[in-house]
């Protein structure tokens, strides 16, 4: 049986947070459930706290396949099937109360931020533009990956329908992919003139797949993953 608990904090992502520190695990390893949004009240008064569900998942790194030494790391290929088949069963989705749910979540952070939003290739997605950008971001990504995280939590509570929303903040998400792209190329021309392989620094899973994806069908290289935990890395070889 998976170890669930339940926590509370001023806020969905002080709850998060308390439950993660006490399974000791990290926010993909988990699924949460959004018991209770909270309020924060007026002087004091009438506020609620948030509350939050915690279940470890039957294995620890659910969103990536292990793969052993020598062998290919799995493509994104699958994710995206099923994300598309997602979009078939659900292609109509209230980005006006995302939008309206991302804004609320923000102000609780006391942050502050313009909310654009989009549909793009039938998916919604939020771009945060404000002075607070960079702290919505956070290391490598990892605030504002777990922004849009609970944002899609609250949203499948409050509507009862699952959506896979993006959320960006000042396009950050769009030239971090660019800029994977453009380290991958570079070291494909490397392997391609020198003939050896070349690895490339530790990156978590989702960004090892922007260098798999970008090199997938290349005619002089192919891309292999190796390590483990937070040293796994990409290694470019010549074929």
């Amino acid at each position: 049986m998976n170890r669930s608990i339940e926590k509370e904090g001023r806020t969905l992502e002080e709850a998060t947070g308390n439950a993660l520190k006490e399974l000791v695990a990290k926010l993909e390893d988990v699924d949460i459930e959004v018991l209770d949004d909270g309020k924060a009240g007026f002087l004091g008064f009438g506020s609620r706290s948030a509350r939050v569900r915690a279940t470890l998942k039957v294995e620890a790194g659910l969103g990536e396949k292990e793969v052993g030494k020598g062998e290919s790391e799995p493509l994104p290929a699958e994710d995206a099937r099923q994300t598309q088949e997602m979009h078939d069963e659900e292609k109509i989705f209230d980005l006006g109360q995302a939008r309206e749910l991302l804004s609320n979540l923000i102000q609780r952070m006391h942050m502050n931020g313009t909310i654009k939003s989009q549909v793009r290739d039938g998916q919604g997605i939020l771009n945060v533009i404000g002075e607070d950008s960079n702290l919505l971001i956070g290391k490598k990504g990892q605030t504002l990956d777990a922004i849009q995280y609970l944002l899609n939590l609250m949203y499948s509570k409050s509507t009862r329908k699952k959506a896979h929303i993006v959320v960006d903040v000042e396009n950050y998400k769009v030239r971090r992919v660019k800029r994977l792209q453009s380290m991958a190329m570079e070291a494909r021309d490397k392997v391609r003139q020198t003939k050896k392989p070349i690895a490339i620094a530790p990156m978590d899973a989702q960004d090892r797949r922007i260098i798999h994806v970008t090199l997938q069908n290349d005619e002089y290289v192919k891309t292999l993953s190796k390590g483990d935990g937070s040293l796994r890395k990409v290694v470019v070889i010549p074929k």
